[in-house]
């Protein structure tokens, strides 16, 4: 798996010999700590539970972009 961004503009993943491309949503961003983290934890755990690429890249982008909008590492998350 390669992952790559394109500043706050989009998120690439190639995994095998598919590719998923999406955008990054706008937020206010307050501090970026964790934010990586939470996008490579949200992948890693989506794909293994079965969701489609597509599906588990969208959902790290979602979460990544909100802990941006959080304070600090330990941003409140409820699923």
């Amino acid at each position: 798996m390669i992952h790559f961004t394109e500043g706050a503009e989009k998120s690439t993943v190639y995994l095998n010999d598919e590719v998923s491309a999406v955008k990054i949503p706008k937020v206010q961003v307050v501090d970026t700590v964790g934010a990586g983290d939470s996008f490579t934890a949200t992948l890693v755990s989506k794909l293994m539970q079965g969701d489609s690429l597509k599906a588990a890249h969208q959902k790290a982008v979602n979460l990544a972009a909100y802990v941006c909008t959080q304070q600090g590492g330990n941003a409140r998350y409820y699923s």
